[in-house]
């Protein structure tokens, strides 16, 4: 696993987000403005750590899953893969709406993780009522977990 570029929105950076983000010498990607102490540097995300990440936030404040919109579904599959269960959050079990994560395009581990922590501070700053969020083609869906229970 390995490291990709990750361009934070502007505003508000959930520790979820920037808790898996580090810094790396190497030029800026497209869209990453690099100021102060880290000019000359991109931000990558953690894949090692991502995971760990998404538990602790998700442990603190479970209902903050619908933050990733339609990334939800293939980010709990990243976390089951990353050997994490109910044990540890009980929202992973076996339930998927398979209408919404339909719409997540297939990708790399990489790409869904930098999409997945794209989509979570824009739905924190920008949130739709009644756990809904904007799917890839712009449709506003419903992110419901029935494991999450809310």
């Amino acid at each position: 696993m390995g490291s990709t570029p990750f361009a934070p929105p502007v505003g508000i950076i959930p520790p979820l987000v920037r808790d898996s983000v580090v810094l790396v010498d190497a030029p800026p990607a497209e869209g990453v403005d690099a100021a102060g102490d880290d000019e000359g540097k991109a931000a990558m995300i953690d894949v090692p750590s991502a995971p760990r990440n998404v538990v602790q936030q998700l442990q603190a404040e479970p209902q903050c899953y619908r933050l990733f919109g339609v990334w939800w579904w293939p980010m709990k599959a990243i976390l089951k893969r990353a050997g994490y269960g109910p044990a540890q959050l009980y929202m992973l079990s076996s339930y998927q709406d398979r209408e919404t994560a339909s719409q997540v395009p297939r990708a790399s581990l990489d790409d869904t993780l930098r999409e997945a922590f794209e989509e979570y501070p824009q739905n924190a700053a920008y949130r739709h009522r009644a756990g809904r969020a904007e799917a890839p083609d712009g449709e506003l869906v419903t992110i419901w977990d029935q494991d999450a229970a809310l």
